[in-house]
């Protein structure tokens, strides 16, 4: 749960983890990565199908997409945390997006980082709702 008080957002995260809202995003994009790659991974297709799959549903575009539709089934808190990771300055780019779509892709994995380094049960139930909005073709 977040704590809303006096201190500045980033020193909320420094103390609740030690880490900066970039590197939360960082370890977010790597968990986000690990549960697209493990759903496509029981899909019926060739390695290199696979990771061209896998490059555009962890696209900074198709997370910026998914972030969008999320929205609805967030909390406050959790869209707390999605704007200040999404608002992080930062001075890395994405090569095909727009900087509005990777600002917005950075505050999804920014969420993931949180949940899944809080061992929160609402991670599994973000990834889900993302699963349910993506094209992947997954059956079950």
């Amino acid at each position: 749960m977040l704590v809303k008080g006096e201190k500045l957002w980033y020193n909320i995260f420094m103390d609740h983890f030690g880490l900066s809202p970039l590197t939360l995003a960082f370890v977010g994009d790597a968990v986000f990565t690990l549960f697209i790659r493990e759903r496509l991974a029981l899909l019926d297709l060739l390695p290199a199908q696979l990771t061209k799959k896998a490059a555009v549903l962890v696209s900074a575009v198709s997370q910026s997409e998914l972030l969008a539709k999320l929205d609805g089934f967030l909390t406050e808190d959790e869209r707390d945390i999605v704007r200040r990771c999404r608002n992080a300055h930062t001075r890395s780019r994405a090569k095909n997006a727009g900087v509005g779509e990777y600002r917005r892709a950075t505050g999804l994995e920014g969420l993931i980082g949180h949940l899944y380094l809080s061992k929160d049960v609402r991670l599994g139930e973000v990834l889900d709702k993302c699963l349910e909005y993506m094209d992947l073709d997954y059956k079950g």
